[in-house]
């Protein structure tokens, strides 16, 4: 056979057949259980979340962040030494999704228009470590996660030229095919000049544009877009980025009339363990100055806020910079004063109802029938194999994979305490000096 054409023989659905023994058509589990925004598996991208296991740092986040007057707040990894997969970047993610599905309606009680970008480094290669490239990160961000596309279609709701009845038609799940689309607004009766030139003159009297505001016949989002950034270098952002970023947009943000963005900073300390030590204070400084008290217009209006992910280790890597800065004063990154300012993230509780409620959302997810019910497990499986996990929800996730996995090939019919302590039996064995077994499993769970 000729490997060039060759094709699969099996499909996807041929290929988890073998779920149907317990009534799933996949294993309700994701076999590397870390968020992947844009996926489209539902265990990898961050749909399924239970906020009552979260209860407490979502609370703390709407009060220490959203309606506090905090621009910098904390998000303290406290399992960071056990091991990753607590389930901050889940969080995270969680927060932005409800903050961008409504504008900040649910979180704020109705009282603020907001948006959330989530930001973590791509990677550790040292491209991340200065200001100006959390900046053009930002900016990428905000077209790819549709923030300056809402705000384009808020100023032209905001313009006059479309009659109230009109914007009452207007599908928040469809803008591309109204109020962005030239040829539905004329063809219901809309004044497309005046919106056209509404934001011209907008981005005139903000800076974007040069010259005096000139009449526009056409003016949809790609020469929005075009107008707000024509940077093609990294050298230019390191030069103009940041007051493009904290002076020209958040004036136009505030034109759309959005009360804040709040920035979701994760894994800070790709950024910070790669700096060197003129850098830790150059990071410092920068964001004293562009979110406290520099000359910037965010400074004076607070309109972006940020919420920083620490881990001990960064912590203690910034905690001399920070203090040199003077960020000490407005967001502690220990003592006494910290907690005004900080989500303190701790391991998932040892309380069976929650558990039960969060591993149901992955069963359900993946099964033929709903059920009430978290078969094939017990309850005093479920809350062994969380404590064998160290209560990290990662390694949780992770177990039970392989639980699900491991009774359908011995046709477990139930799995209980000892069909746990079987499969955990070789991860949690320990060698003569002391160090943990090297079996596949031990390194697919421990190592996460």
């Amino acid at each position: 056979m000729n490997n060039l054409i060759r094709k699969p023989q099996i499909s996807s659905e041929q290929r988890n057949h073998k779920y149907g023994y317990y009534g799933f058509t996949q294993n309700p589990f994701p076999f590397d259980p870390s968020v992947i925004p844009g996926s489209d598996d539902k265990r990898n991208n961050g749909t399924l979340f239970y906020e009552g296991m979260r209860e407490q740092e979502m609370n703390d986040f709407k009060e220490k962040l959203v309606k506090s007057p905090n621009r910098i707040g904390i998000l303290m990894d406290y399992a960071a030494y056990k091991g990753r997969g607590i389930g901050k970047t889940a969080l995270l993610n969680h927060v932005k999704t409800i903050i961008n599905s409504d504008l900040g309606l649910r979180i704020s009680d109705g009282q603020e228009v907001l948006y959330s970008i989530y930001l973590s480094p791509n990677s550790s290669d040292g491209n991340n470590r200065s200001m100006s490239r959390m900046a053009h990160s930002l900016f990428d961000a905000m077209i790819n996660e549709r923030m300056l596309f809402i705000a384009f279609c808020r100023l032209r709701a905001f313009s006059g030229g479309i009659s109230d009845d009109l914007l009452t038609e207007i599908s928040e799940d469809d803008y591309e095919s109204s109020i962005a689309d030239d040829k539905w607004l004329t063809e219901h009766g809309a004044d497309l000049p005046r919106i056209n030139n509404y934001l011209v003159e907008k981005l005139y009297s903000i800076g974007f544009l040069e010259g005096s505001p000139s009449y526009r016949l056409s003016f949809g989002y790609k020469d929005f877009l075009n107008a707000i950034s024509s940077f093609h270098s990294e050298m230019e952002w390191s030069k103009k980025g940041l007051q493009l970023i904290f002076n020209k947009l958040v004036l136009l943000f505030k034109e759309a009339a959005f009360s804040n963005c709040i920035i979701l900073l994760d894994e800070v300390e790709k950024i910070v363990q790669y700096q060197n030590f003129s850098e830790r204070r150059a990071f410092c400084d920068d964001l004293r100055f562009y979110f406290i008290d520099g000359n910037t217009e965010n400074s004076a209006e607070g309109f972006f806020k940020i919420l920083i992910t620490i881990h001990p280790n960064s912590q203690e890597l910034l905690m001399p910079h920070w203090m040199a800065a003077g960020l000490e004063r407005f967001c502690e990154l220990g003592g006494s004063g910290a907690k005004e300012s900080t989500i303190f993230f701790k391991p998932m509780k040892d309380d069976i109802n929650l558990i039960k409620d969060f591993v149901k959302i992955y069963l359900d997810n993946s099964r033929s029938n709903k059920s009430d019910s978290v078969e094939p497990f017990t309850d005093d499986a479920l809350l062994l194999a969380l404590r064998k996990s160290d209560n990290i929800a990662g390694k949780f996730l992770k177990m039970l994979y392989f639980a699900v996995e491991n009774g359908i090939a011995n046709q477990w019919k139930t799995i209980g305490t000892d069909k746990i302590e079987e499969l955990t039996r070789d991860v949690i064995k320990k060698t003569d000096d002391g160090k943990s077994g090297d079996t596949p499993l031990d390194r697919t769970i421990t190592e996460l």
